[in-house]
Formats: C-alpha cells, structure tokens, sequence
C-alpha cells in the first residue's frame, strides 16, 4: 500500500504562492479558556451549535474522524452566534470534534448547544474507570421512543499508555422500551489504544456494529500524529471498514497524510493528502491551504483541493476574507472557482459569498448577505441569494431574524424561493431558558408553502448536567384541505464534557 504523491502542476503551484504570505499574529490572552465539543453527525451537511458564543475569532479548529477539516473549504464558522456549518456533506455517525476558545466575560452558554447522554461514574480508582450513560427520544418523526444504554471503561498501563473500551445497546423495536425502529435492535463495541510521547502519539481503533436486519460492519483506525522539528506536525492515518456478509458492497480502504507548517506566527500552511478505495474503485483527494492572519483586524485564508476517482476529476480554488475595519463593520467574503470538466456530478458553475454586518449598538447587530452559485451541501446551485437579519440581545432576551430570496440564474433550475425565520430565548434565570422559533419557506408563484413552529425549555442541573425539552410542529400545503401536519417532541438529559 503507498500513499498518494500529488502531481498535478497547480496543486504545486499553488503551494509555494500561498508560502510567499506574511502578515502579523492573533494575539492570545490569559482570559480567554479553551473548550471542546464532541457529536455525532447526521447524513447531510449539518449545521452544529457551540456549547458558548461568542467564541473568539479564528480559534476554531475542526476534525471530523480524526481528519482535519479545512475553512471555507469544508466548513463555515460563525463566531458570534457559536455556530459551525460543513460545507462538504457528511456520512451518518461521522465523529466531529470541534476545539475553540471562549472571554468567560463576554460569552454565555448557547441554548442549542450539543448535548451529550447522561452519565453516571460507576468506578474512578487508581488507573481504572467506569460509566454507565443512557439516553432516550421521544415520538421523532411520528415513532414511539428510542432508548440507548452503554458502559464506558478505560485503563490505564503505564505513563502516556490508556486503553478505552464502549459498549452500546439499543433494545430491538419489539421491546416495551424500544418502540421505535429508529437506532434500535443494535450493539456496537469498540476499543482504543493510546500511547504519548515526546513529540509523538499513536492511536488505534476498532469497532463492531450489529443492527437487526442489517450487515454487521467492522471498522479499524491507526492515526500516528508526530512533530519533528518545532514549526512542523505531520499526521498520518489509515482506515478500514469491512462488511461482515456475504457479497456485501460499502467494503472502503482510506490512507492519509496531513502535514501543517508554520514557519513565522502569523502564517499556517496545510497540505492533505489521501486515497480511499470502496468495492476497488480508488477516489484521491489533494489540498493545500494557506492562512494569515492580523489580529482580529484582518484574515486572509488561500486553498486549493482536486479530487480525482475513475469517473469525475474536479478541482476548487478558494480564496477568502475576513476583516473587522471598526467596531461598527466586520465583512466576510470567500470566491470558490472550480474545474469540474469531467465530473458530471459536480455543477461548473463558481461561487461568491458575501456578508456585511453592521454593530448598530452594543445590542443591536444588522447584516446584509449576497451569494452567487451558492453552494449549501457542496453542490452549487445556479441562483442568486439576497439576504438580511437583525439580531438583537437585551438582558437575558435575545431576537433573531432573516429572510432570503434565492432566485434561478439559469432556464429550468428551479424556481424562486423565499424563507422567513425568527429565532428567539427568554432565560428566567441562569439555570433555565424558554426558546421559540418559526420557519416559513414558499416558492414564489406556487401554492408550495411549508411553515415549523417550535418551542423548547433548557434547563441546568448544575455546572455539567443539563435537561431540554423541544417540540416543533410542521405544516406543508398552502391551505387546509392539502396541508399536512406533523409533530415532534424529544426530551433528553445531558452531561457537557
């Protein structure tokens, strides 16, 4: 097995550009506290909120199984309200870890933040530990309940040497406690093993998941993380799924290589390189990406990604920035080309984004946005997106609203469409938080109408454990006789990490 060497003449090309940038550090203060989020993806391209916002500007990293995700290439953060937006999509259950900074001063906790199951110490003495969590979810998209248990241990062998193991069970839907076939009927296992040393940490992973009805999979991972001289961290990893069935597809092979340099504080380069192999056809991907920046006054992000597998070849370059000239104005902006000659998949069409945001006073904020070609999921769409919001936040009220209008740029595309939303919280005390929202998207011309109401109660057990309460009500039809109503309530208590 050999790990893939670029070749193409831009991707160099663009590699020693982006290594010619220079500009001054982001400074760091003493006050400021770092945090890490731990979730489980949804398929798609979902849309994550921070456990805190604001968050400080340009402290936001991101890994999705362990691989690092690249700004503007596979993801969007949005500092001020603790959000973060994947641009590429996502498998179901990929792990995202996102690590960010936060002014305990300045930033609150965000109502919709991750949650993660109860749990509950069964053993924490000397190198050894157990938990016992549990969750639960009520009547999602019409179904009666889904229940999970599990046990978490870990051991650890020596200095800088651990072993974890987890173990999940979902009661099969025929149970009194599992009535939903959502996430029941399954069992996953799986265990880790860390060893740190100086300048060097490897981890190895293997799982097994069974669900009734469905192939077993068994899935194995080696990362080696390894730092030899100071402005240099290179990582590599290799990844294997198997399906445990006869003349089963989805079987998939992944190697990689991603090294970040910083040679002077202000500039970071990363170059990523990997190749995965599903059923024996082979998909490469190379990136390079270059960021600098001034402060919180200005920041300069450069990349360049190609994906080549035996049916499409396509290549993105991106170039973006971020720039707070005052207090009253901060403006975003990110221009994607791509080369998409013989992907048939990927639309040839280039996409520009642009936000404007204007600090009107302390709790008061408008912005205006503008998009062409743009691209939610990764795709981009032949259309041309207005936009504008105001938010606002007066003691332990908070108002949030926007409206968009994406409009057809190109003959048979689609047709114009218009969405209102208003987002709002009312926080009693500290402790426990009332949420409200309401979501209208038609199709301009069209009796095509589909409207959620939602409402939600959060509230703190403490420092760490936390229950929220949320229901939304959908309706779809333009009128009464085709409208189409359906209703969601989920309860979960949950413990931050």
């Amino acid at each position: 097995m050999t790990i893939p060497i670029p070749t193409n003449r831009r991707f160099f090309t663009a590699l020693l550009a982006v290594i010619s940038l220079i500009a001054p550090c982001v400074p760091t203060t003493a006050a400021q506290i770092a945090a890490r989020d731990l979730c489980v993806s949804p398929a798609g391209a979902p849309a994550i909120s921070l456990s805190w916002r604001p968050v400080v500007a340009y402290s936001i990293s991101v890994t999705v199984n362990g691989q690092i995700q690249v700004p503007m290439l596979d993801f969007t953060a949005d500092t001020g309200q603790g959000t973060v937006k994947f641009i590429k999509t996502l498998h179901q259950n990929d792990a995202i870890k996102v690590a960010y900074r936060y002014d305990p001063k300045v930033a609150k906790p965000n109502p919709s933040a991750i949650v993660l199951p109860l749990s509950m110490a069964l053993l924490n003495r000397g190198n050894a530990s157990l938990r016992a969590r549990m969750s639960y979810e009520g009547n999602q998209a019409g179904s009666a309940g889904t229940a999970k248990f599990g046990l978490d241990g870990g051991v650890t062998l020596r200095k800088g040497e651990t072993v974890k193991t987890s173990l999940t069970f979902a009661p099969p839907p025929n149970s009194p406690i599992g009535r939903s076939a959502k996430d029941n009927g399954t069992r996953n296992a799986s265990v880790e093993y860390t060893r740190t040393g100086h300048n060097f940490n490897l981890d190895v992973q293997s799982a097994y998941t069974g669900q009734d009805g469905a192939p077993a999979k068994a899935a194995t991972k080696v990362t080696v993380t390894a730092a030899p001289i100071a402005p240099l961290s290179l990582t590599a990893n290799y990844s294997r799924t198997d399906i445990l069935a006869d003349q089963a597809t989805g079987t998939s092979d992944t190697v990689g290589l991603t090294a970040v340099y910083k040679p002077v504080p202000p500039l970071a380069i990363e170059a990523q390189t990997s190749s995965t192999t599903t059923d024996e056809v082979a998909t490469t991907q190379n990136s390079v990406t270059a960021t600098v920046s001034s402060g919180n006054v200005a920041k300069i992000t450069a990349g360049y990604r190609i994906t080549d597998s035996p049916t499409s070849d396509n290549e993105v370059t991106t170039v973006g920035l971020t720039a707070q000239p005052s207090k009253y104005l901060s403006v975003v902006t990110d221009y994607k080309a791509r080369d998409t000659a013989t992907d048939t998949a990927m639309p040839l069409l280039n996409t520009w984004n642009a936000k404007a945001t204007i600090n009107v006073a302390r709790p008061l904020q408008f912005y205006g946005l503008y998009s062409d070609n743009p691209d939610d999921g990764g795709i981009p769409v032949a259309a041309c997106r207005r936009g504008a919001g105001v938010t606002t936040r007066i003691g332990m009220f908070s108002l949030s609203t926007n409206y968009t209008v994406d409009t057809p740029t190109a003959i048979g595309t689609g047709t114009e469409t218009a969405k209102f939303g208003v987002t709002g919280s009312l926080g009693f005390s500290r402790e426990t938080t009332l949420t409200g929202g309401y979501q209208d998207s038609t199709h301009i011309g069209f009796a095509d109408r589909a409207r959620t109401y939602t409402v939600g109660l959060n509230h703190n057990l403490g420092q760490r454990f936390q229950l929220s309460i949320t229901g939304a009500v959908n309706l779809q039809g333009s009128d009464a006789s085709t409208q189409v109503t359906d209703t969601t309530a989920n309860a979960n208590v949950g413990m931050r990490f």
